[in-house]
């Protein structure tokens, strides 16, 4: 009997070597092989409780809030509000844009009538003092008749004031080239008298030397120097009294 259950025993050992691959078969002696009887109290181990996991939370999904709550009402409303503020906004973008616009666009429509405005008067002006110039002599001679016939009188006062200019001017100048001539020869200071105002434009000339004279105002209306029986004179005063005749 014990016989066939150690043959029994050795055979088990045998067949369970086959389902451990880690150990090679080998022949257990019988003094280590412990046989338990059938009743015997086989021990047990109670697994441990394992304890379930929490649902996997969403942490991307965030907890509801009541703020957060959709209010398709209150979208609306806000949206038309908004659209309102970008309309006005807009509109008064567009009316200052447009203010800008017309105000540079009026300067500088403004400055280029001021300018044309300005050039043609200063193109008339040039024009009537050229035409003045070159018939003066002519005009003189004839006592200024041409001119009172063509243009009118308060014309004609505004030209005097050129032609009288210009005449005081052509006067002196050849005043000047007379006595220069004179003053060459002689050996003193040459007296000039006359008009204080012909007598400073005189002196303000620049080809007129005042080493060589002496200037003495008088309430003449011309200038004049006497050499013995000869006398230079400018001659404006008769000239004058007929042009203003002439233009009143």
């Amino acid at each position: 009997m014990d016989n066939s259950d150690t043959k029994m025993e050795n055979k088990k050992a045998t067949t369970l070597s086959h389902f451990l691959s880690d150990f090679a078969p080998r022949q257990i002696p019988d003094t280590e092989v412990e046989v338990l009887p059938m009743d015997a109290e086989v021990p047990f181990h109670e697994e441990a409780t394992v304890e379930e996991a929490d649902p996997m939370v969403d942490f991307h999904q965030a907890e509801s809030k009541p703020e957060d709550d959709f209010d398709e009402a209150s979208l609306v409303a806000q949206t038309k509000v908004n659209a309102e503020e970008l309309r006005q906004q807009a509109i008064d973008e567009a009316v200052e844009k447009t203010k800008t616009e017309l105000e540079t666009r009026f300067a500088r429509e403004k400055d280029a009538l001021i300018q044309e405005h300005e050039k043609a008067m200063s193109e008339l002006k040039d024009k009537t003092i050229a035409e003045v110039a070159a018939n003066l002599d002519e005009n003189l001679k004839n006592g200024l008749d041409k001119i009172v016939e063509d243009i009118s009188k308060d014309v004609a006062k505004i030209l005097a004031v050129f032609i009288g200019e210009k005449m005081h001017d052509d006067a002196l100048a050849d005043f000047a080239k007379r006595i220069a001539r004179e003053a060459l020869s002689a050996k003193q200071p040459l007296v000039i008298e006359g008009n204080s105002d012909l007598l400073k434009a005189l002196e303000k000339r620049p080809d007129f030397n005042k080493t060589k004279f002496v200037l003495k105002p008088t309430d003449s209306s011309d200038i004049r120097l006497e050499l013995g029986d000869q006398v230079i004179a400018t001659r404006l005063e008769p000239v004058m009294k007929e042009l203003k005749g002439l233009v009143q």
